[in-house]
């Protein structure tokens, strides 16, 4: 696979910028590689989508507000976390 072939037009108004309220309301995009289908469900409707017995890993990690914007001079500082130290 070729990098370019994952290249795609996304209107920035199709990207959320909240979560939903509901959060198993969240859209769900699915596309069925025997047949080319493409079928638009949301989060809730995932365990019909899988085979049974699917392994299910889920990510519960969250994004940590890290960087902060400088104006003089300009540029960001990124803030990081050293794991695994004990720094007293």
């Amino acid at each position: 696979m070729k990098t370019n072939e994952l290249d795609y037009e996304l209107p920035p108004e199709l990207i959320a910028q909240r979560p939903a309220p509901n959060r198993d309301e969240s859209r769900l995009l699915v596309y069925s590689r025997a047949d080319r289908e493409v079928r638009h469900r949301v989060f809730r409707d995932l365990p019909e989508e899988l085979p049974p017995r699917t392994l299910t890993v889920v990510n519960d990690t969250r994004v940590v507000p890290a960087r902060i914007r400088i104006e003089q001079p300009r540029g960001e500082v990124l803030l990081v976390e050293r794991l695994g130290v004990d720094l007293r």
